[in-house]
């Protein structure tokens, strides 16, 4: 399935070049009072052929808008990057670790393999801790090969 971009970030990226082009004085002087239509039709014919569409913007915007997200805990195998929240200091880089599936459960690896809830509990009740995937880097494709 090819990636196609969000509406919402292709408004964005829309009304980015068109004020940069107003900017330059490269649309009309009197942009406010022309119909949202207008603007609309002038928005698509400005960016999704010339902006959206290139290979490197395509996969740039793909990795903008599926990058990972903070976690309770890992939900996967994997490398995860740790953050751990103390009461007096706050969040603060901790470290990154290895989750793997073993026996048909998640477990760190460490030197005993404790279980995901089990390692997350053994910092006690005074820490909180998030967790973000570390997805493991793809070659860059262009898309016109």
């Amino acid at each position: 399935m090819q990636y196609e971009p969000s509406k919402e970030l292709i408004e964005q990226i829309a009304s980015e070049c068109c004020n940069a082009m107003r900017e330059r004085g490269l649309v009309p002087a009197d942009w406010e009072i022309i119909t949202k239509d207008s603007q609309e039709e002038f928005k698509q014919i400005q960016v999704l052929p010339y902006v959206v569409n290139l290979p490197t913007i395509r996969k740039a915007l793909e990795l903008y808008e599926n990058q990972p997200k903070w976690q309770d805990k890992p939900d996967k195998a994997g490398w995860w990057w740790e953050d751990l929240e103390t009461d007096q200091e706050g969040f603060h880089p901790y470290k990154i670790i290895r989750v793997t599936r073993v026996w048909g459960e998640l477990r760190v690896a460490t030197s005993f393999l404790p279980t995901i809830d089990d390692y997350i509990g053994l910092y006690g009740e005074t820490a909180k801790t998030k967790f973000l995937y570390i997805p493991e880097p793809e070659p860059y494709k262009e898309g016109n090969k």
